[in-house]
């Protein structure tokens, strides 16, 4: 128990390091991520999903922008914490740190937390806990806790299906090693008590809801839009090393800050293979998980697997959410973790020298450090909370729960009132202004076609034909137009509203009144 005490004082203290610079000021602005005081509730179904929202329903009356800087704090912390669980019992301590340090602060954690992807890491954080309870003896009590964690931890819709797929590799080792129908029994009625916890989602993919909607909208060309990055050689040798993310040159990188930051990798890798020769138990399927990680990661653009990719792309129904294929890596992520502690472990045990055994652990220490560098210090100073502008404010008031157009129309702008390195982020106005806010949809890609729901093709015809009129259908009554991006190709609404309002970031138009609401009229 003092340990674990220990061990969680060491997770705090590293998710401050972390997360500290964002504690002060108000929202933070991610790329795909974006905070204000219309929360969005009870959107997904999932017991997860679920128990967030009635959270933030009671921080919504509060504080607001408290509870992304609360996940993000969480996130990290829980993935050291449940790293540290997961191995304290397998590794000496030393070796237990260190690799909970890496699981929490490495590269594919840095890139998703950076880019907004709170929900991934979240659910990421999660995965050594679901080991350590796969691994252990089942009992009908641990299938409940078992099942219960998977849902717990399932926030991300996308990390659902592979701790699902842990739990199938897992359970059936076990059988296939013991030839004891008890572990297919206890699959079961782990899968039964997920499927029961998350039947929310079960039913959006069932009846065509929002998941699938956006799901449906995916071809095989989004593969090229969300190729994995090659800033480094090459796409296997960037996977390999946790990079890769699609976005990642918006970013800082460790090579920005170490020239020679290769070798802090290899000494990793070298753990890792070292770890391997040791022998720990269940070392294949580590293995299995990490080239499965590897290549799937790959997604279409790795030789000789892409193929196989396009395949289960194209035929495997909902396999289309992983366009962004990087995602995978979370599984070459538990290997690495996994077999690297055991690496690790072996060295320092080999040691009988007390001050060379001391060097080393405290080297265990530096190299994660060094290769998590740039998520460390609140990601390097490239993200900086800050308030929405007073002028939005101004026109939240006046606008109050009637229904918006928000314009330049695009799902992705650069804002330039954010203070962030990489102002691109998307669309705050739902967050602001709420759900009666319409939006784009479009992210302005290569491979990625517009969206064709009713809402975005009245609102395009509207804006490309110059014709406002079309915009009463959907019961508009007021387009506010940021100062931003092509907000000038815009100004010929000036000719055809009311200005109710000229901020220093926005204008506010009130369309002219020339003919009731028709589906008013219709009602």
């Amino acid at each position: 128990m003092e340990e674990n005490i220990r061990a969680g004082l060491t997770g705090i203290f590293i998710s401050l390091v972390v997360t500290g610079p964002f504690l002060t000021g108000k929202y933070i602005f991610l790329l795909d991520s974006v905070f204000g005081p219309r929360l969005p509730l009870f959107k997904y179904w999932s017991f997860s999903r679920l128990t967030l929202d009635f959270f933030l329903f009671f921080v919504s009356k509060t504080i607001p922008y408290i509870y992304p800087k609360a996940l993000l704090f969480l996130s990290v912390f829980l993935s050291f914490f449940f790293a540290w669980i997961f191995l304290k019992e397998k590794v000496d301590r030393a070796s237990a740190y260190a690799f909970s340090f890496f699981y929490a602060v490495n590269p594919f954690v840095y890139n998703r937390l950076i880019a907004g992807q709170i929900f991934l890491i979240f659910s990421y954080a999660f995965l050594p806990l679901i080991l350590k309870l796969l691994m252990e003896k089942s009992s009908l009590k641990r299938d409940f806790l078992t099942g219960f964690v998977i849902s717990l931890g399932a926030l991300q819709f996308h990390i659902l299906p592979v701790m699902l797929f842990l739990l199938f590799l897992f359970k059936l080792k076990k059988y296939f090693l013991a030839r004891e129908t008890r572990e297919l029994r206890s699959m079961v009625l782990i899968s039964l008590i997920v499927f029961a916890l998350n039947i929310g989602i079960v039913y959006q993919l069932a009846e065509g809801g929002d998941i699938t909607g956006r799901i449906s909208e995916i071809t095989s060309s989004n593969l090229y839009s969300f190729r994995p990055s090659v800033s480094v050689a090459n796409s296997i040798t960037s996977l390999a090393t946790l990079h890769g993310f699609w976005r990642q040159d918006a970013y800082l990188q460790v090579w920005d800050f170490f020239p020679f930051w290769f070798i802090l990798f290899l000494l990793i890798f070298y753990l890792v293979v070292h770890g391997y020769l040791q022998k720990p138990p269940h070392r294949n399927l580590f293995l299995l998980l990490g080239l499965t990680g590897l290549v799937l990661g790959g997604g279409a653009s790795i030789p000789l697997f892409g193929s196989f990719f396009n395949l289960i792309f194209e035929k495997v129904p909902f396999f289309a959410g992983y366009r962004d294929s990087q995602k995978f890596l979370v599984l070459l992520v538990l290997s690495y973790f996994y077999l690297g502690s055991f690496g690790l472990k072996d060295i320092l045990h080999s040691v009988k020298n007390k001050k060379i055994h001391r060097v080393i652990s405290l080297t265990s220490i530096l190299v994660p450090f060094l290769y998590g560098f740039p998520m460390l210090f609140g990601f390097q100073g490239q993200l900086s909370p800050t308030d929405y502008p007073q002028d939005w404010y101004t026109a939240g008031e006046i606008v109050g729960e009637d229904k918006c157009l928000f314009l330049p129309w695009h799902m992705y702008m650069d804002f330039k009132w954010v203070p962030n390195r990489d102002k691109r982020i998307e669309n705050p106005a739902k967050a602001f202004f709420g759900e009666n806010a319409i939006t784009s949809r479009n992210p302005d890609m290569p491979g990625l076609k517009n969206p064709e729901d009713s809402v975005s093709t009245t609102v395009r015809n509207s804006l490309e034909s110059k014709n406002i009129e079309k915009l009463r259908e959907l019961g508009v009554k007021y387009i506010i137009l940021a100062k931003e991006s092509d907000y000038l190709n815009y100004l010929w609404l000036v000719n055809k509203t009311s200005l109710a309002m000229n901020g220093t970031t926005l204008y506010l138009f009130k369309p002219l009144n020339r003919t009731a609401n028709p589906v008013a009229k219709k009602k």
